[in-house]
Formats: C-alpha cells, sequence, structure tokens
C-alpha cells in the first residue's frame, strides 16, 4: 500500500474547484512547488501538508488517507477528567492497537517510516488543555 499524496492533493483542489494559483494565494507555497507536489516530483514536509491542508479547508489526514470509503475518525471527548474517567476502556484499547497493527503490518516498510514520523510531529504538536497536566517525559520532539 503506497499513499499518493500528490493525487490527493490535487483531487481534493479539483474537487473545490480550485486552480494551483488559488492554491498558491491560499497556502503562500509557490504554484511550481505545488505543481512537483502534485506530480510527485516532491516530497511535502508536514508544515506544507498543513498548509495545503488549511488552504483546502480540510483536515491534514484526508491528504493521507488513500480510500475510496469514508474515514471513520474517533471524536474527542468534550470533556477531559484528570482521574482517569474518561479514558478508554481495556477492551477498547487492545481493539484499537490491534486494527492499528494490522493496517501498519500492511503497508510498506517506508510508508511505515513515514506514519512514524508523522505521529511523532503531531505528537509534539499537541495543544495542551487548561487545567489538564501533559506527560513530556519520553515525548521526543522531532524536527523535519
Amino acid at each position: 500500500m503506497r499513499i499518493n499524496i500528490g493525487a490527493r492533493i490535487s483531487a481534493e483542489r479539483k474537487g473545490k474547484n480550485l486552480s494551483q494559483a488559488d492554491l498558491e494565494r491560499r497556502s503562500g507555497l509557490a504554484r511550481c512547488r505545488i505543481s512537483w507536489l502534485e506530480n510527485g516530483r516532491a516530497v511535502p514536509t508536514i508544515e506544507t501538508l498543513e498548509k495545503i491542508s488549511d488552504a483546502l479547508e480540510i483536515p491534514v489526514y484526508r491528504l493521507l488517507y488513500d480510500s475510496d470509503e469514508p474515514a471513520q475518525v474517533a471524536k474527542a471527548s468534550s470533556k477531559i477528567a484528570t482521574n482517569g474517567s474518561n479514558r478508554r476502556s481495556r477492551k477498547d484499547e487492545v481493539r484499537f492497537l490491534r486494527e492499528l497493527r494490522e493496517q501498519v503490518r500492511r503497508m510498506r516498510e517506508d510508508d511505515q517510516h513515514l506514519l512514524l514520523f508523522i505521529a511523532r510531529k503531531m505528537a509534539g504538536r499537541v495543544r495542551r488543555q487548561p487545567g489538564v497536566e501533559a506527560k513530556t517525559s519520553g515525548a521526543r520532539r522531532v524536527e523535519g
């Protein structure tokens, strides 16, 4: 399984009836860069994906999601408790990790590394909720 991010960018842009020039104005990226990305001649950074997704007014995962079926997105709980009462049940965690392991197992090794890189970048950008203490002792921020 290989994700064609350039094709996803192009499809999302065309789906919104935008030209590359429109995307250039909205994202601040040069039109030639957008063309290179769409044609697979360049690999986007996380920051570039964020700029493009903001310009297209879509979440970043839509550029990385490669399927005809709509993605099932887990909704974040509006209540965040420090006592752990809103945590997933152990059964849900096991089910989630089993599904994640199966999907990652089916990916090519270079795509697995890309996914891990993206997860690290996104984890480093998690905004902390007021009143909730975040644990950062084992986290490593990846720059790129």
